[in-house]
């Protein structure tokens, strides 16, 4: 289960999951981390291997001299796992 946190607000509660995201990017793998609040049950499926793309905002916020960026989620596509290809014969 992806980390997550949860609140109560003036509109009731709320949930927030984030993930971990790795691209390429020149000779080494880099990682982002992405929240999404909106589709937070649908964020959470989201499994280690998944191959898609991201649509996200980033946004800074600072609290007693520190920054903090927050990269939010709003759209996602995985893409579909290819099936293996059998030649000839398929195996029993």
């Amino acid at each position: 289960m992806p980390p997550e946190k949860t609140g109560t607000s003036s509109r009731g509660f709320w949930r927030k999951v984030f993930i971990v995201v790795q691209y390429e990017d020149g000779q080494y793998p880099k990682q982002i981390m992405l929240s999404n609040m909106n589709k937070a049950e649908e964020f959470a499926k989201l499994r280690v291997g998944q191959v898609g793309k991201f649509k996200f905002d980033g946004s800074v916020r600072q609290n007693n001299g520190s920054y903090f960026m927050d990269l939010t989620c709003w759209g996602w596509e995985l893409q579909q796992q290819a099936q293996p290809q059998y030649q000839g014969e398929e195996p029993i």
